[in-house]
């Protein structure tokens, strides 16, 4: 009861889920009663899974951490790299620069222009 699922579009019967889908164990022994899953004494009736979390560090700078990876292909090293940080709470920096040449040393860009 205390585990997030990441379920893959493809991952709907073995092999594939075995290879594609996710799941992490969560912190928590409280009890649970399955018979009566939405007893607002029960501290998991009103959970709330957020898969993209954004915030500003104590440094003013933005980080982000999504629940998975950034890729839905599970051949790219993106397709679950997030996860584990994801489950402990921490975040990764947002890269920022004033001008596209300031991000030669990432892996790769996205660069939308009007």
């Amino acid at each position: 009861m205390h585990a997030a699922m990441f379920r893959h579009p493809l991952g709907g019967s073995w092999p594939l889920a075995w290879w594609l889908d996710r799941t992490v164990k969560l912190g928590g022994d409280a009890p649970f009663d399955p018979v009566h899953p939405d007893d607002p004494l029960n501290p998991y009736a009103p959970l709330l899974v957020s898969l993209l979390q954004i915030r500003r560090n104590a440094d003013n700078r933005i980080e982000f951490v999504l629940a998975g990876g950034e890729s839905g292909n599970p051949f790219s090293p993106h397709y679950a790299d997030l996860l584990p940080l994801w489950t402990r709470g921490q975040y990764v920096p947002v890269q920022e620069a004033a001008r596209p040449q300031d991000l030669d040393d990432v892996e790769g860009t996205l660069l939308l222009t009007p």
